[in-house]
């Protein structure tokens, strides 16, 4: 995904992907109603209970595929807003939702091609967006520590590297810091650099002070570099670089801990 893949309605800054997959939804609801009375079948609910259904059982899904990050934190299983689902799961159950309902008919099978429809959409729209934003950060980047000294991506040379950029008025930014801070001194695994965008020293020691943070992962960009070189256009973007600064995954908004374990897993 590339960092600018978002849609703007007035303040309000989502990711693409998330509009798109709020697309398919009411265009799941509007079918399965569409299909329930042309023929005849009743229950105007029937796709919102299919719809429950899916997303229950793929979000459980999802949690049972990375339980073991999840347990360091369980309440992150309620964080539904950061993503994560087990789709085929969630599919499944839908079916079995409007199957008990439709029966063996027509309106079933029509019900069950939208889905896989949808399914088709959303798996080509993901395929669409695999590809990274092909983005070189300069290795003359630098940024300053909280401490004062210098960090530059150099400093990386030949291994990956977990940038978050981030600013202490962003709410979600606030939400997930706390666990970078904890994931970032995991010792071993592969480092994360939680870049501040264009606020000052005071600002953020004041902000972690509060919070009771440590402040060894932190860093300042108070003229908001990253987002100018990457064409951020919302905080907080979370960005995996390669050994030589090639950026290779993005993730726009708030990030959970099983997201950034799996990209830890990626090999570059």
């Amino acid at each position: 995904m590339n960092p600018g893949d978002v849609v703007a309605i007035g303040p309000l800054v989502l990711a693409l992907d998330r509009v798109a997959a709020l697309g398919g939804v009411l265009a799941f609801l509007w079918a399965i109603d569409w299909i329930q009375r042309r023929h005849g079948r009743g229950g105007a609910s029937l796709g919102w209970w299919a719809l429950a259904a899916g997303l229950i059982v793929a979000r459980l899904g999802y949690v049972a595929q990375h339980w073991q990050s999840f347990a360091l934190d369980p309440i992150e299983v309620l964080r539904v807003w950061t993503g994560g689902w087990h789709w085929p799961s969630g599919i499944v159950a839908a079916l079995a939702v409007l199957g008990a309902r439709l029966g063996r008919s027509r309106a079933m099978l029509e019900a069950a091609a939208v889905i896989g429809l949808l399914a088709l959409g959303w798996a080509g729209f993901l395929a669409s967006r695999a590809d990274g934003p092909d983005l070189r950060l300069p290795q003359t980047l630098a940024v300053q520590r909280l401490d004062g000294t210098v960090l530059r991506l150099s400093d990386y040379r030949g291994r990956p590297v977990i940038l978050n950029l981030w600013a202490t008025w962003c709410p979600p930014c606030r939400r997930e810091t706390p666990m970078l801070v904890r994931a970032a001194g995991e010792g071993g695994a592969m480092p994360i650099v939680l870049v501040n965008q264009g606020e000052t020293s005071e600002t953020v020691q004041r902000y972690l002070a509060s919070e009771g943070l440590s402040s060894a992962p932190f860093a300042l960009d108070a003229d908001s570099t990253l987002t100018a070189l990457t064409g951020s256009r919302a905080l907080p973007t979370t960005l995996l670089l390669d050994g030589a600064g090639t950026v290779r995954e993005v993730h726009l908004g708030e990030i959970s801990r099983v997201q950034i374990d799996i990209l830890r897993r990626k090999r570059l």
